[in-house]
């Protein structure tokens, strides 16, 4: 499972491995509840430019609580409701870990 979560960080999020293995916390939070999750979050800001050309840290991204992550990366677009709206959606609903 260790090795499946490293690879979905490094392969699909693009995070250095070394950014990955300096917060071993990380490896341990599970892959359906929080690391797809968020990651999917951060995957469609991206998309949408609303990030920068920088991948956010492994710990913002991960290690925080539910309420800083949604407060860090979805309340934030409260003024585009529909945006919110979608990232609610991604954050909530079903999981694929391909």
């Amino acid at each position: 499972m260790v090795k499946k979560k490293t690879e979905f960080l490094v392969k699909e999020m693009n995070w250095p491995i070394k950014a990955v293995v300096s917060k071993p916390v990380v490896l341990g939070l599970s892959i359906e509840k929080r690391i797809v999750r968020r990651c999917n979050v951060i995957k469609a800001l991206m998309t949408k430019g609303l990030l920068g050309s920088e991948l956010p840290s492994v710990s913002s991204v991960l290690y925080c609580t539910n309420d800083m992550f949604l407060e860090r990366y979805v309340m934030k677009h409260d003024v585009d409701e529909q945006l919110v709206a979608e990232l609610m959606g991604i954050f909530r609903g079903p999981v694929s870990t391909k």
